[in-house]
C-alpha cells in the first residue's frame, strides 16, 4: 500500500490575483468565440452581433446598408460601399441631388452633387458646376444649351447665335465670316462668292487694276489699262508734254528750198520751208499745213540766228495755225518746243531738211498719257487726248480731231456723226 505524500500549497496574493485575470479572460473569450449570433468571414474576420460581413467577405459592416438586402427606406443594396456603381454608399441611386458625385469607371457623369436643386450656388441643379455649357442658364449668361457645339442656336460664349458672330448657324446661316460688311473678291481673281451682312453667299465686290478705284496695292487707277495717265499694271502714273528744240541758223546761211516739219499727232503736219524771191532775192519763211495755205514772214533786219529763232516763233504761235505745239523759254539759236496738251500722242520727230548740217533738232518726245479716245472711261483730263474728262467720267472733245474718226466732229464736247 502505498501512501501519497500531502503537500501544503502556499497562496499568494498576487498569484491569486493573476488565475483571476486568467479565469475571466478564458470566459470572456469563450462567451464571444462561442455566440451563435457573431460571424466570421471567409478572410477570418469576427463579426460580433448586430455586424455582417460585406459581399466580398473582407470586412464587417452594421446590418443594413450594404448588406445586399432591400429593407425599410433604401432605394438599392448592392453589398458593398462605392459610389458611382448604381447604388450609391448611402444606399440611394445615384440621382443628381443626392450628395454624391457619382462616376462610371470611365469619368464622372455628375460633375459636383451639393444635394440640393438650387441653380447658381457653384453646383447646378442637373449636377454641373454653375457656368457656361452646364445647360442651366445662369447671371451672365444668355443661354446655355448643354454643349460645345457653335453651329446651334446658343455658341460657345452662351450668347445667342447671330449673324456676325463668326459661327455658322446650321440651317439658318449660309456663311458667317465675323462682320457685318460685304467683302470684295480678291485683287485681280475674277468673280468670285463672299458672305454679305444677312450671311447669304452673294457676288463679291470686283477689284481689280482699271476699275478707276486706287487700291492699297496701287498707285494709280485710271478706269482702263490701255490709255491715260496709269500704267496697265497701275503701278506707275505718268503726265508729261512733249518738248523739243531747233537750233536755227542765221538768214545767210538759210538756203531756198531749206525746211522742217513739225506733227503735233492731232492735226495735218506743219511745213516751215525758206524760199528766195528770184527778183528781189528776198528771202521768207513760210509756214503751211496740207492744204491750208500758211503766213509767210521774210527774213529783215539784223542777219543773226537770234532774228530767224524769233521769225520762227512769231510762226509757230499765231493762233490762226492749226498746231498743238508752242514755243517758250527759247535764247540766241535756240528755238524751244513745248505741247499744249499732257499727252504720248505728241512724241512726234522733227523732220529737218536743211543743207547746212548745223541746223539741228531734237524731238517731239517725252509726253505722257493723254490718249484715251473720245468716251473713254477717264480719271482726269489728263487721261484724254482731248485733255477733257467730262463729270460722267468719259473723254470729250475739244476739236474735231478729237474724235479720231474722220466721219464724226466734235459737238458740245462730245462727238457726232458729221
Amino acid at each position: 500500500m502505498y501512501r501519497v505524500r500531502q503537500e501544503s500549497c502556499v497562496h499568494t496574493p498576487i498569484f491569486r490575483l493573476s488565475v483571476m485575470v486568467v479565469v475571466m479572460a478564458i470566459a470572456l473569450h469563450g462567451a464571444c468565440l462561442f455566440d451563435t449570433k457573431n460571424t466570421v468571414c471567409q478572410n477570418g474576420t469576427l463579426c460580433p452581433a448586430g455586424w455582417v460581413c460585406t459581399e466580398k467577405q473582407d470586412g464587417c459592416h452594421r446590418n443594413g446598408c450594404g448588406d445586399s438586402v432591400r429593407e425599410g427606406q433604401e432605394e438599392c443594396d448592392d453589398g458593398n460601399k462605392v459610389n458611382g456603381d448604381g447604388c450609391d454608399n448611402n444606399c440611394t441611386r445615384p440621382l443628381c441631388g443626392n450628395g454624391i458625385a457619382a462616376r462610371d469607371e470611365n469619368d464622372m457623369f455628375e460633375l459636383c452633387d451639393d444635394g440640393n436643386k438650387i441653380d447658381g450656388d457653384g453646383c447646378d441643379s442637373n449636377c454641373q458646376p454653375t457656368g457656361c455649357h452646364s445647360g442651366i442658364q445662369t447671371d451672365g449668361e444668355q443661354c446655355d444649351d448643354d454643349n460645345m457645339s457653335n453651329d446651334d442656336a446658343c455658341v460657345d460664349n452662351c450668347l445667342p447665335a447671330r449673324c456676325g458672330d463668326g459661327y455658322i448657324w446650321s440651317g439658318m446661316e449660309e456663311c458667317d465670316d465675323g462682320n457685318m460688311s460685304l467683302e470684295t473678291c480678291p485683287y485681280n481673281e475674277g468673280p468670285c462668292k463672299v458672305c454679305d451682312e444677312d450671311c447669304r453667299l452673294v457676288d463679291g465686290v470686283l477689284i481689280s487694276c482699271g476699275d478707276g478705284m486706287v487700291q492699297s496695292n496701287e498707285k494709280c487707277d485710271d478706269f482702263n489699262m490701255q490709255c491715260g495717265t496709269c500704267s496697265s499694271n497701275c503701278q506707275v502714273y505718268e503726265s508729261a508734254k512733249a518738248t523739243g528744240q531747233i537750233v536755227v541758223l542765221k538768214p545767210s546761211d538759210m538756203l531756198s528750198g531749206d525746211r522742217f516739219t513739225l506733227n503735233d499727232g492731232f492735226n495735218p503736219s506743219v511745213t516751215f520751208e525758206v524760199s528766195v524771191s528770184p527778183t528781189t532775192s528776198l528771202k521768207t519763211i513760210r509756214a503751211s499745213a496740207g492744204s491750208i495755205p500758211g503766213n509767210s514772214i521774210p527774213f529783215l533786219g539784223v542777219d543773226s540766228a537770234t532774228a530767224t529763232r524769233m521769225i520762227v516763233e512769231s510762226i509757230i504761235n499765231n493762233p490762226g495755225l492749226p498746231l498743238l505745239i508752242k514755243t517758250g523759254n527759247g535764247s540766241g539759236s535756240v528755238v524751244k518746243l513745248e505741247h499744249k496738251r499732257p499727252t504720248s500722242l505728241g512724241n512726234e520727230m522733227i523732220e529737218v531738211h536743211v543743207q547746212n548740217t548745223d541746223f539741228t533738232v531734237d524731238g517731239m518726245n517725252g509726253g505722257k498719257g493723254g490718249d484715251c479716245s473720245s468716251l473713254a472711261q477717264c480719271k482726269s483730263n489728263a487721261d484724254c487726248r482731248s485733255n477733257l474728262c467730262s463729270p460722267s467720267g468719259t473723254c470729250g472733245c475739244e476739236l474735231d480731231v478729237d474724235c479720231f474718226n474722220s466721219g464724226f466732229r466734235c459737238q458740245s464736247h462730245v462727238c457726232v456723226p458729221i
